[in-house]
């Protein structure tokens, strides 16, 4: 995982390459891009075989079908994107009171969000957690602080209901 751009390819042949990426990720036909899109399947082809340059304009309708904003999308491309965390990259730790071995993805992925988050000139993270959540102890291990709770804000897709949501923060 890092952060560095990659002479050997043009900036038309990463968008390309991320363009294409994106959409068999997603399972979608070149025809239902180009509806979700409202982009040519013609465009499409070229764009993902680097024939043309994308306009920001198309770039924009396509960030909206994959639901990205345009600057995140430049991230991808910019950066060397590692969608997936291969097991031999994640850190093993033991719960000290099961004794069970778990992969620690959770750090590895904070990480990697506060090195694109600095690439990118931040110096303030804020997150909200559903509180209690087991995610809240790692937020504030790896040095974020809790602003304060916001009652009944985060809704449970599962059971429905609503649950207090923590804020915090970060200072890189």
């Amino acid at each position: 995982m890092g952060f560095e751009i990659r002479d050997e390819q043009s900036v038309d042949q990463r968008i390309a390459t991320r363009l294409k990426a994106l959409r068999l990720e997603r399972g979608w036909s070149l025809n239902q891009l180009a509806e979700r899109s409202s982009v040519s399947r013609a465009t499409l082809s070229r764009l993902e075989n680097a024939e043309v340059s994308a306009t920001a304009n198309v770039l924009g309708r396509l960030c909206a079908a994959y639901g990205l904003t345009l600057s995140r999308l430049m991230v991808m491309i910019e950066n060397d994107f590692v969608p997936l965390i291969r097991p031999v990259d994640q850190p093993l730790w033991m719960d000290p009171e099961t004794g069970y071995r778990r992969r620690g993805i959770g750090r590895a992925l904070m990480d990697e969000l506060e090195r694109a988050a600095e690439h990118l000139g931040r110096r303030l993270i804020t997150l909200d957690t559903r509180t209690g959540d087991a995610a809240e102890p790692l937020y504030t291990s790896i040095g974020y602080e809790t602003v304060g709770t916001i009652p009944d804000f985060c809704h449970d897709p599962i059971d429905g209901r609503l649950h207090p949501t923590t804020i915090m923060y970060k200072v890189l």
